[in-house]
């Protein structure tokens, strides 16, 4: 069995991961983030009062090096000492091909060609059978994350005969584990192109995970009909209508409220204000009761003129995020309206 989970925002997607886990059986459960991985941790100790002998949790990269990699030897490559994390304009212009296209001279592995290495220099069939002789059955939680050369590794266990459960938010695509320059550009181009990707090899499931039980009807409908992300409830309450804050009594209020979270688009640790106080991208897996969006410039200029939907992919998804943690309340202020609130910079 091979299944791809599309879900939507709080739909309880790392909870149905847990929940599949039969303790009897030898389980891996990869994701991206350390965050991720410790609350999978978390959620698995809670349901089995400890996790599983037979169950591993890991990250991507943690997985990938020393897992697929290091326990074999490669010929003619010096010895792997580490995985070297690069931005793709800092790689160095190689070929495609040799060794100096992968690693570093003192034995960093390029992260982002990590897969793509141990591809060329140990070969499918014993990846996979290294996989096989471990584990009976692969879980992936925020597979929208996977990209460039490490995408290839999603493709490569959908060829296999191995039980695979992918689970993911496509509009949840706000970081990628890698980039390596055109390597699966278009995978996240739209929802379509991400889609059809992963139905060449997996069974796609969107029914399953399509309602939030995190958010209101009202913010649902608010993300839906403004944003231009479909999305509905599984919670019997409608909720309130999402608020935009402007008189200063309520903004003063608010940012008292420790009860309520503040989600900035970037630099929320120059703001001085009660509660968590996070980044859009950075509160992904995230809840909270209640939520403030700030808005920058330009995204209180479309939300004022109703054309949130026109955000750019990374901004537009980010704030689908950052509008989608909250489990009661939704509101917004401009950062036009805090200023007083800025920490002074020394």
């Amino acid at each position: 069995m091979k299944k791809a989970l599309l879900a939507v925002a709080g739909s309880g997607k790392t909870s149905f991961l847990v929940n599949a886990l039969s303790p009897e059986r030898r389980n891996l459960l990869l994701t991206y983030t350390v965050n991720n991985t410790e609350t999978l941790k978390d959620m698995i100790s809670r349901k089995f009062s400890g996790i599983p002998e037979k169950t591993v949790v890991m990250t991507w990269f943690s997985f990938l090096f020393n897992f697929l990699i290091k326990p074999f030897r490669v010929d003619n490559v010096p010895s792997i000492r580490h995985l070297l994390f690069l931005n793709g304009n800092e790689l160095p212009a190689y070929g495609l091909t040799g060794r100096t296209r992968f690693m570093s001279s003192d034995g960093g592995l390029y992260h982002c060609r990590a897969f793509n290495f141990a591809q060329k220099y140990i070969g499918d069939q014993k990846l996979f059978g290294r996989i096989r002789q471990f584990f009976d059955a692969i879980f992936i939680d925020e597979v929208q994350d996977f990209a460039g050369y490490d995408f290839d590794f999603i493709e490569m266990i959908g060829k296999t005969d191995a039980e695979v459960t992918l689970a993911g938010d496509y509009f949840q695509h706000t970081f990628d584990t890698s980039r390596d320059g055109n390597k699966n550009q278009g995978l996240h181009k739209d929802l379509n192109s991400f889609r059809t990707r992963l139905s060449t090899w997996y069974e796609i499931d969107d029914r399953t995970l399509a309602a939030s039980r995190r958010c209101t009807q009202q913010v649902c409908d608010f993300i839906s009909s403004r944003i231009g992300i479909a999305m509905t409830s599984a919670r019997s309450e409608s909720g309130l209508a999402p608020q935009l804050l402007s008189e200063p009594e309520e903004i003063d209020a608010m940012m008292a409220d420790s009860s309520i979270a503040k989600l900035f688009y970037d630099k929320s640790g120059r703001y001085q204000c009660a509660g968590a106080c996070r980044n859009w991208g950075e509160c992904k897996g995230m809840s909270f009761d209640r939520v403030c969006v700030v808005l920058n410039k330009k995204t209180f200029a479309l939300f004022k003129n109703n054309m949130l939907s026109k955000l750019l992919p990374q901004p537009r998804h980010k704030f689908y995020v950052a509008c989608s943690r909250t489990r009661g309340e939704l509101f917004f202020v401009s950062d036009a309206d805090i200023v007083a609130y800025k920490r002074s910079i020394q």
